[in-house]
């Protein structure tokens, strides 16, 4: 009898967890729907609602951190975030609560104290993709381009279809490393094809695609280099050296401005297309660096799937040219073949 009574204690202890656990859940769900509405308030009132009906629920106390971030109420979300991590230390939640943290203090100002909670958060989560980014960030707000530039790297190695880390490359390298910004920018627009950061990629892009050579006279024209790629001396030495293939692509760049060009491209895609083949065309396999080794692979690769097209659609997709927007809609089928080899691409491991 006693047996039977401490059996039915522990099922009926077990249904009122779970029933508990499933109102914590139903509460912080609504409090996400009022947080995506700007009510963060009353998000927050469901948040509490949620762990005071189950105080080990970590994701009321993550969406909290959240909420109190969108506010700016800085200090609190750093208190309850310090206060999540002593009290959950190994749920991998975690890793999402570090990036509310370092985020509060980054935006107070405390960039230091920023990058050693990152820091911290990469220990116990080792290649978390958004902990990078964010400390891309914050090093680049402390006017550290190399090592904002490594943490996007190391970003884009755990997760190669981050968009935003392709953008921040992207705006990061366009004065200083043309080619890698081009890849950068290219990704960015595949990725996200439709956004409202897809304009300023495109900007960037056609500048550097176009942008280099200017017809000056009838027969004249006028192709600018950048005086440091010139110096193979230097530029040898550093990874990611593209001087001889950006002189190669930029000295192409005027067929462009040739009536010969007119027989061969009739639209703005077919010369971007054109462009973009010829840039593939130039680059060497067997060098070093990030780019050098992560993405001419790719970009190669992906010129000998005859996929060069799409991309180049893809990257003009969000001007709403009608023609395009037209041959996108009738051809999805083109383009899911195109991402389900993006997803299905092998990656170098580093």
């Amino acid at each position: 009898m006693k047996k039977n009574i401490l059996l039915l204690f522990s099922c009926l202890s077990f249904v009122l967890g779970f029933a508990q656990s499933e109102k914590a859940k139903a509460l912080v769900n609504e409090g996400i729907v009022l947080h995506d509405k700007g009510e963060y308030d009353n998000a927050i009132k469901k948040y509490d609602a949620a762990i005071a009906e189950d105080a080990n629920y970590i994701d009321a106390y993550y969406e909290k951190t959240f909420s109190l971030y969108s506010m700016k109420k800085y200090d609190e979300c750093i208190e309850l975030s310090k206060q999540v991590i002593k009290q959950f230390p190994d749920n991998p939640l975690l890793k999402a609560v570090y990036v509310q943290y370092g985020s509060s203090l980054d935006d107070q100002g405390k960039s230091a104290d920023a990058i050693k909670i990152y820091n911290e958060g990469l220990k116990k989560f080792p290649g978390y993709f958004l902990l990078n980014f964010n400390k891309g960030i914050t090093y680049s707000i402390m006017n550290d381009a190399d090592k904002a530039y490594e943490s996007y790297q190391e970003a884009l190695v755990s997760n190669p279809f981050h968009a935003s880390s392709y953008y921040r490359v992207g705006e990061l390298l366009k004065s200083t490393n043309h080619i890698p910004a081009m890849m950068a920018c290219i990704m960015q627009l595949i990725v996200e094809p439709e956004t409202d950061r897809a304009a300023t990629s495109f900007a960037t892009l056609k500048e550097l695609m176009f942008g280099s050579v200017k017809k000056t006279g009838d027969n004249s024209i006028t192709i600018t280099m950048d005086a440091g790629m010139l110096d193979t001396k230097k530029s040898k030495k550093k990874p990611d050296n593209f001087g001889m293939q950006e002189m190669i692509f930029n000295m192409s760049a005027a067929l462009d401005k040739d009536s010969v060009m007119n027989t061969i491209t009739k639209t703005e895609i077919e010369k971007f297309d054109l462009r973009l083949q010829l840039l593939i065309s130039s680059l060497n396999d067997n060098e070093k660096g990030f780019f050098s080794e992560r993405y001419v692979p790719f970009f190669k690769s992906m010129k000998e799937n005859k996929y060069t097209m799409i991309v180049s659609r893809l990257v003009f997709a969000h001007t709403g040219e009608e023609r395009n927007k037209i041959w996108l809609t009738a051809n999805t089928g083109k383009t899911d073949e195109f991402y389900d080899w993006l997803k299905a691409y092998k990656w170098p491991a580093k």
